[in-house]
């Protein structure tokens, strides 16, 4: 039997990549590039409302039901330079720890696992950058030596990957490296025992959703933070069941979700990447996506549910005031006229009118 979570109440942990200013407009995985001045304000924002950031180390005795409290873990993925100069002081201020998952055979060189996908290269930390990190009082935790796709490779070169990982990072850093991350949320059971033969205490996944009673140690969902994470958004993710209601969905009926980036995916979930043709100006991009969506689901789909005002959909959710509403609601005579002669001479406005209608 392996470990599970006996957490009385869900834990979060949450997934950053980058703390910088996000990559430049068209580049992959921009929405994986955290603001310094957002993740400031993220934390002060949970620090107010009570909450005390841990690593994985530290995190322990809540995911064990040993302890209670109003906790959530930290983690960082690849192991990013800008981690240490901007999440660190940070981290610091509010008396916060984390878990920085290394790709060890990479220190002080780039992301270059991410080239193929455009990716921007960022500057990984070095084994000096490493021990910083921890005299910051952080954690170092292991993302393979190479950030491979494990499914890709033979057992043999799998266990290297995640046993040697560890030997060279705790000879680097001198503390034990007891947690694990799987490479692009890539695994199999197979790597599940690989990991625990390596004597790993956790391993965390790119499953989305908080921690639960039953969820196994080597198996962590975690909640990802994303550039456009608002505070208040990321304090809903940290409480809201939503995630796990999507994954029992799932389990039991035929999910598509069409996106025009994707970032994270849920396993048996069909994804459908819509093409973006424009960047600017935004209306005609949202014509364009509400066009392709009702193109591709207006025949064997049951329920269609849109986050945006678009003209389809039996489950129709508005996120935000509708256009129609704002503009002429309460409006009447001459100002009511006004406003028409405002919307008939705006290409913008019709289209989005159009969108509501």
């Amino acid at each position: 039997m392996h470990p599970t979570i006996k957490s009385h109440s869900p834990v979060p942990i949450l997934t950053y990549h980058q703390v910088a200013e996000a990559t430049p407009r068209g580049a992959s995985f921009r929405s994986l590039s955290v603001a310094p001045d957002d993740f400031h304000q993220q934390m002060a924002f949970l620090h107010g409302l009570g909450y005390h950031g841990l690593s994985m180390t530290a995190l322990q005795p809540y995911l064990r039901g040993e302890r209670e409290g109003k906790v959530f873990g930290i983690t960082f993925d690849d192991g990013y330079l800008n981690n240490l100069t901007h999440a660190l002081p940070v981290l610091q201020w509010y008396g916060f720890s984390s878990t920085c998952y290394v790709v060890s055979g990479l220190l002080g060189q780039i992301n270059s696992w991410d080239a193929a996908m455009g990716v921007p290269p960022s500057e990984l930390m070095s084994a000096s950058h490493l021990r910083q990190w921890v005299a910051g009082r952080q954690e170092v935790g292991a993302h393979t030596r190479n950030h491979v796709h494990l499914r890709a490779l033979d057992a043999a070169a799998c266990n290297v990957e995640i046993v040697v990982c560890k030997q060279e990072l705790e000879q680097i850093t001198g503390t034990a490296v007891s947690h694990f991350c799987y490479p692009f949320g890539e695994f199999t059971q197979e790597h599940v025992e690989m990991v625990r033969l390596a004597n790993y205490v956790t391993a965390t996944t790119t499953r989305r959703g908080r921690c639960q009673a039953g969820d196994g140690m080597w198996e962590l969902p975690r909640v990802p933070v994303l550039r456009r994470t608002s505070r208040l958004l990321l304090w809903w993710k940290m409480v809201s069941q939503s995630i796990a209601l999507v994954e029992q969905l799932a389990a039991q009926h035929d999910i598509h979700v069409f996106a025009q980036q994707i970032d994270h995916q849920w396993p048996n979930v069909t994804y459908h990447l819509i093409p973006w043709p424009f960047d600017k100006p935004r209306w005609i991009n949202q014509l364009w996506f509400a066009f392709a969506t009702w193109w591709q689901t207006r025949r064997g789909f049951d329920v269609v549910h849109s986050h945006e005002n678009t003209w389809h959909g039996q489950v129709q959710t508005v996120h935000v005031v509708p256009v129609r509403y704002s503009l002429l609601h309460g409006r009447h005579g001459p100002r009511w006229a006004l406003r028409w002669l405002k919307i008939v001479t705006s290409p913008r406005l019709l289209a989005y009118l159009a969108l509501e209608w």
